[in-house]
């Protein structure tokens, strides 16, 4: 067993894993990689008030998005503890010391979910000022291969 930075428990086959060409990761293997690039770059995504959001991120605004095209009060499908909290730690507040937000996802999936829903975050977690005359239209999503 290795253990990472992060307190990652990793074994051999973890590495073997990621080291297969066209075999598929799993979550931990993306929680890992995306971790280690966060470290890596920190210093570079802080000097541009940007931050890479963990894969779970995404995936969990993936989840909500059937909730969320109904709901008649969308901030509250939007919102909740563990998206909030992740967004307002200290030194990496959305709004605050962060305008930009890089996250992982598969490629040729399904944006329009967290396009969507980052605005309703935003009013939620960001100071009015960082909001601006945005409005809840989706957020453009960029693609960087």
């Amino acid at each position: 067993m290795h253990i990472n930075a992060s307190g990652y428990d990793l074994d051999n086959e973890f590495f073997i894993d990621l080291a297969t060409p066209c075999k598929w990761v799993s979550s931990t293997h993306m929680d890992v990689l995306a971790d280690y690039v966060g470290r890596l770059h920190a210093e570079d995504l802080r000097g541009n008030r940007a931050m890479l959001v963990a894969p779970w991120f995404s995936a969990h605004l993936q989840v909500k998005e059937r909730s969320f095209k109904v709901a008649r009060h969308k901030t509250r499908i939007a919102t909740d503890l563990k998206l909030t909290k992740f967004l307002t730690m200290e030194g990496k507040k959305w709004g605050v010391d962060v305008d930009t937000l890089y996250a992982p996802m598969i490629g040729g999936g399904d944006h329009w979910p967290v396009a969507a829903i980052l605005p309703y975050l935003a009013k939620k977690v960001c100071p009015p000022h960082a909001v601006g005359d945005h409005q809840l239209a989706p957020f453009h999503v960029e693609r960087v291969a």
